[in-house]
């Protein structure tokens, strides 16, 4: 319009989104007790839980016996999108362990840490001492005994329920069974020769 008073109306439309934001299926990531020398995985999902894309550029975990299948980076995640991550815990030594998962991305929590744990124990075993028992020359209807030891060399716990002999005259003093011996943990012995006879056995 020309006339002096006119006014122009002008519609203005917006849309209004959430930043892109990574959540964690599981956080802390925890693999409970696992045995040295074998190996436990678990799987992580990453997920954008905002209203924009996310470009995640790096992820990796640390710590002794924490390990990550490789992905290909970087990596877009649309809103409501998510990505699998397979972790694994293959510890070499026991004791506790600590890791983390990092995620670097342009979210708004453009640096995520995940902690990881797990505790790594030992295989159950058992060791005698000594190895072997000499009970030299005993005569009949008498008896000979010597100290053994026997020792749990390893972290977690293990029963005994058992103990046979080959040979005749042999026995055991001291040791009550079933015995459960802790991991470290040692139980002291007899063992006993009474011979059946003059023959000698061994």
């Amino acid at each position: 319009s020309s006339a002096a008073n006119a006014v122009l109306s002008v519609s203005l439309l917006s849309t209004v989104v959430a930043p892109g934001s990574l959540t964690v299926s599981s956080d802390p990531v925890s693999f409970g007790t696992q045995q040295v020398g074998a190996s436990q995985g678990q799987s992580v999902d990453i997920t954008n839980s905002g209203g924009s894309s996310v470009v995640v550029s790096q992820v990796t975990v640390s710590g002794a016996g924490f390990t990550m299948t490789p992905m290909s980076m970087p990596m877009t995640l649309a809103p409501s999108q998510s990505a699998n991550l397979n972790i694994t815990f293959a510890p070499q030594s026991s004791g506790t362990a600590s890791g983390s998962l990092a995620i670097v991305s342009n979210a708004s929590d453009s640096a995520l840490s995940v902690p990881l744990s797990g505790t790594a124990v030992t295989p159950a075993g058992l060791a005698l001492s000594p190895s072997s028992f000499s009970f030299g020359s005993v005569q009949t209807g008498s008896s000979q005994s010597l100290p053994a030891t026997l020792t749990n060399p390893g972290s977690s716990s293990v029963t005994v329920s058992q103990a046979t002999f080959t040979g005749a005259g042999y026995s055991l003093s001291g040791l009550s069974l079933p015995l459960t011996l802790q991991g470290g943990q040692t139980a002291s012995f007899n063992l006993v020769f009474s011979p059946p006879s003059a023959a000698a056995d061994n």
